[in-house]
């Protein structure tokens, strides 16, 4: 649920409302029993034998269907520019995990590229860097207190409970189908673009009843397929599956530009008609 250096910890309803769904398994508008309890170690050293408190007696908690919350992310890739600074969406409404596929660009000295996570446009809520996070071995900190990661296409994760930050790097970002004779060897690639805070494609054309997939580092092995469910968040979007579902299907001929969005979870998918 969370840390504290102090003998109390202030926990929000929506946390503990988030950990018994995501972490229980309880639905939501349910009443569950739960139980709870606390570890301790001396502070300045991962070496310890961990603390355990005896289990509470139990206590009842209400469930209810929270709203996905969203982080923003601003930095040399967008300018600094915090009014537009792009979103990052919870993994599922609850979890304070949020998810995003993002291309950071150069600085134009290091061959890195500074960013922060904030809470709103603005610099008047809450924001973090390099010091506020536990950060995987991917990260660096400069002057200010800035994340730093080398340029390129990163897929991060921030934990809000845990206060970490993780990232995982994306060498592409791809289509392959109909429109391109499904050679892999030759796909089309994804753009960025933090206006839109989106991945576009050129524009493709498809014949009626064509099919295509997306992947991340140009392999099967990251393939991003149809799931069968329309996107609530992103009207005429469709949600896609990681690593399964069916080709995602054309049913009109035309010229499209395929537009991924890929800062949530799931990714969802537009097709633009040009």
């Amino acid at each position: 649920m969370g840390t504290s250096s102090t003998t109390s910890l202030a926990i929000a309803k929506g946390d503990i409302n988030g950990v018994v769904i995501n972490g229980l398994g309880v639905n939501p508008n349910e009443t569950a029993e739960v139980q709870a309890y606390v570890t301790a170690r001396f502070a300045g050293t991962d070496e310890y034998e961990a603390i355990k408190s005896n289990v509470s007696n139990s206590f009842k908690v209400t469930t209810y269907a929270a709203p996905l919350k969203n982080l923003y992310v601003v930095g040399f890739f967008n300018g600094w520019k915090e009014g537009e600074a792009v979103e990052i969406w919870e993994t599922s409404a609850g979890t304070n995990v949020y998810e995003g596929l993002y291309d950071f660009f150069e600085d134009g000295t290091s061959g890195h590229s500074a960013f922060k996570i904030i809470s709103e446009r603005s610099w008047s809520g809450g924001n973090w860097g390099y010091d506020a996070f536990k950060v995987d071995s991917h990260f660096t900190g400069i002057a200010g207190g800035d994340l730093q990661l080398p340029a390129g296409f990163w897929k991060i994760s921030v934990n809000r409970t845990a206060m970490s930050i993780d990232a995982t790097p994306v060498s592409a970002v791809d289509v392959v189908g109909t429109c391109n004779g499904w050679n892999a060897d030759a796909p089309s690639l994804l753009t960025y673009d933090p206006i839109q805070n989106a991945w576009l494609s050129e524009p493709l054309t498809f014949e009626a009843g064509g099919e295509f997939l997306i992947r991340l580092n140009s392999t099967y092995d990251n393939k991003y397929g149809a799931s069968g469910n329309s996107s609530i968040a992103i009207p005429g979007g469709l949600e896609l599956v990681t690593n399964g579902g069916d080709n995602i299907k054309v049913d009109n001929a035309g010229t499209y530009i395929i537009k991924l969005h890929a800062n949530r979870t799931p990714f969802v998918v537009e097709l633009i008609k040009q």
